[in-house]
């Protein structure tokens, strides 16, 4: 849509419905999975072959390029793009900083990253520009609110942004939807006001130590025998971790948490907004760093969220300190949950939907491409 043409290089192909003026060119790790015998040497030979191979082979036919979450691949190339004139985008999310992202750093023109906690390494070549979510995907199918107008009046006096109790924004704030523009013209439609028991919350991503996902079960080890809600918890991810997930499903069934705690395992993409659209609340239990998107798609989808991450507190606005709780502390994240469920459902309501608007200002797909795209023009080589 903002590019005559767009070029994927990808180390497995999929299957896809993508627009005429795309091209995907896998590495070819599909084709290696039926190959015998096939070591992991041969195999990752192949893809640099295949790599270079491209990347030569595509040169007239791309003007810039963009790696995703992938220092690797600058790491190989950058010097080659660096010689062919081509303009240089890093994608990068990541609390982690290593000698691979070091390197990129070097051969980038411009680092993109979420929050300025996104990517920690200095460099006046990062951008913290937001995620980009597809909210359509993600939206839940709404119904006419039962706000009344006073009910919007008290809201839209209430959405200047906690990132102003200190008199500092950052770029990203100023693009939050604040007063009146929380509410267009429009007829606003809202989901049901009522949130019905069982409250149930969702972890969607890796099943790996890093993610704390102990500390979601403990928490809701805790809150089943000490809260009176009805409650049930969806963990949906890979285990990347085998060990770790061993011990999470020997817990939760010492624990008798079985008939509240489930483990779905890996499931494709396409069936996530089904378990959004179900969920009351996201939870997310990652350190301080890049914000996680399935938070941002959750929000997408009209969920609350309760994170330990404080990289979202300039995104929550008012309700950071009620919905951000300290890390690792599966105590603190049940009695957060209590606080949080303790409120009206109007004023649940009043939350959900401001953090909705908050979040497609700040990491909508259709918003952040652009800014991406001009930024990246911009760039002298």
């Amino acid at each position: 849509k903002h590019c005559e043409l767009v070029t994927v290089i990808c180390l497995e192909e999929g299957v896809h419905s993508l627009p005429l003026n795309v091209k995907i060119l896998s590495l070819g790790k599909e084709n290696s999975k039926f190959q015998i015998p096939n070591s992991k040497f041969t195999a990752r030979f192949k893809y640099i072959v295949n790599f270079y191979r491209y990347v030569w082979g595509e040169r007239k036919n791309y003007d810039a390029v963009f790696v995703h979450m992938n220092t690797e691949y600058m790491v190989l190339a950058g010097w080659l793009w660096r010689l062919m004139k081509k303009k240089l985008a890093l994608w990068h999310v990541h609390f982690e900083v290593n000698w691979r992202l070091w390197v990129a750093e070097k051969f980038a023109h411009v680092i993109f990253t979420t929050t300025p906690d996104g990517c920690r390494v200095k460099s006046k070549k990062v951008h913290a520009i937001g995620h980009g979510i597809d909210v359509t995907r993600f939206s839940k199918q709404t119904v006419v609110s039962l706000w009344e107008t006073q009910e919007r009046s008290d809201l839209e006096e209430r959405s200047p942004a906690a990132a102003g109790r200190s008199g500092k924004r950052s770029d990203l704030a100023q693009s939050f939807p604040q007063g009146l523009n929380l509410f267009s013209g429009k007829s606003e439609q809202l989901l049901p006001q009522v949130f019905q028991e069982p409250i149930r919350f969702l972890y969607a991503g890796k099943i790996t130590p890093i993610k704390n996902v102990h500390v979601l079960v403990d928490a809701a080890r805790i809150l089943k025998q000490s809260w009176s809600k009805k409650f049930v918890v969806d963990i949906v991810g890979p285990p990347t971790t085998p060990d770790y997930e061993k011990k999470l499903r020997g817990y939760i069934v010492a624990k008798n948490l079985s008939d509240i705690v489930t483990m779905h395992g890996r499931k494709p993409y396409n069936e996530m907004p089904d378990f959004y659209r179900r969920a009351t609340a996201v939870v997310n239990m990652c350190p301080t760093g890049g914000m996680d998107k399935t938070v941002l798609e959750g929000l997408a989808s009209r969920t609350l969220a309760v994170v330990a991450n404080t990289a979202f507190r300039e995104l929550f606005g008012e309700y950071a300190d009620e919905l951000i709780y300290p890390y690792q502390n599966a105590e603190a994240l049940a009695e957060k949950v209590k606080m949080l469920f303790a409120k009206s459902d109007t004023e649940l309501v009043r939350m959900r939907e401001l953090l909705h608007e908050r979040m497609k200002a700040h990491s909508s797909l259709e918003t952040r491409i652009p800014v991406m795209v001009n930024i990246l023009t911009t760039v002298e080589v």
